[in-house]
């Protein structure tokens, strides 16, 4: 987690800025929750750092093929499903 941190405080981007993605991101969550929020908690941080500083954007979008994965809050924000999956019932739950 450590070299995770050292590379995003060490990143610059160029013109806008970057985005993750993250595919079939229940499976990590589900093998090692822990690990799978502090890689968004940090993201997050990051992602705010870098906005301010350099007015550059870092973005993380998570592909989950699990209609019920929730995850707490990163950086004092939920994690939200897009609009078109927003209710349970879109996701069928």
């Amino acid at each position: 987690m450590d070299a995770f941190i050292d590379c995003l405080s060490d990143m610059i981007p160029g013109n806008e800025g970057f985005v993750f993605v993250f595919k079939n991101f229940d499976k990590f969550n589900q093998r090692d929750k822990d690990t799978a929020y502090h890689v968004l908690d940090i993201n997050q941080n990051n992602s705010w750092r870098l906005l301010v500083e350099n007015q550059k954007k870092l973005m993380a979008f998570l592909h989950s093929n699990d209609p019920q994965l929730q995850i707490q809050s990163v950086g004092a924000l939920s994690v939200l499903w897009n609009k078109e999956e927003w209710f349970d019932k879109s996701r069928g739950v």
